[in-house]
């Protein structure tokens, strides 16, 4: 092969890899409620800090009604709200974070069965703190139990964490079986969430770079 050929070979790797850099993307916060101020800035200084993303906040919209369930009480469901978030993205988006202050669900799924979970009566209507859709383009996080018996300065490193670790899915990422690891699952519980470093491991970090 010619050597002019072959640099034009090795600069279109280059130009694709940079393309698919994580830092290039840019992630639209699109809120279903009113946050603070602060909130979204710390949430976009956390995004930016960890990912190196460009964070653009978008105007408030509705969520379908269609989306609402009220099985055990008022909630929206998560998975519903994905399909939404990538229905209404914006071209100039690569990712949507959508937040709400309302309480959000899914039907948890048994892995082996491929059933709901038993107790079905518990684990149809479940409520969780965010979803993201590996290797998708859209997440949501709600705040709704995030702030119950908790300092602000704790409550938003709840808010902040989860926001990073629902867009660590979407940027292909699983759950990570190193405890400390942004990526652990919170196996249900909000404790998982306060005890994390908040950051990601070494594996998870060399897997989106």
């Amino acid at each position: 092969m010619p050597w002019k050929l072959k640099l034009l070979v090795i600069f279109s790797i280059l130009l694709s890899a940079c393309q698919n850099n994580v830092q290039d993307k840019t992630i639209g916060i699109q809120l279903f409620d009113a946050f603070s101020q602060s909130e979204l800035i710390a949430i976009t200084d956390a995004i930016s800090d960890t990912y190196g993303c460009k964070v653009k906040t978008l105007k408030i919209v509705s969520v379908p009604e269609s989306y609402i369930t009220t099985i055990k009480s008022f909630r929206y469901r998560a998975d519903s709200i994905l399909n939404y978030l990538e229905a209404i993205k914006p071209d100039s988006i690569d990712i949507m974070l959508g937040l709400t202050n309302t309480d959000i669900a899914i039907t948890k799924i048994d892995q082996q069965t491929g059933k709901t979970k038993t107790p079905v009566s518990t684990y149809t209507d479940w409520a969780i703190f965010g979803l993201g859709r590996i290797n998708g383009h859209s997440c949501v996080v709600s705040n709704h139990r995030l702030k119950k018996n908790v300092s602000k300065k704790q409550y938003i490193k709840r808010l902040t964490r989860i926001c990073n670790h629902e867009i660590g899915h979407v940027l292909g990422l699983p759950h990570c079986p190193i405890k400390n690891c942004l990526m652990n699952d919170a196996n249900e519980t909000i404790s998982t969430i306060d005890q994390s470093s908040g950051i990601l491991c070494h594996d998870c970090r060399r897997q989106i770079n």
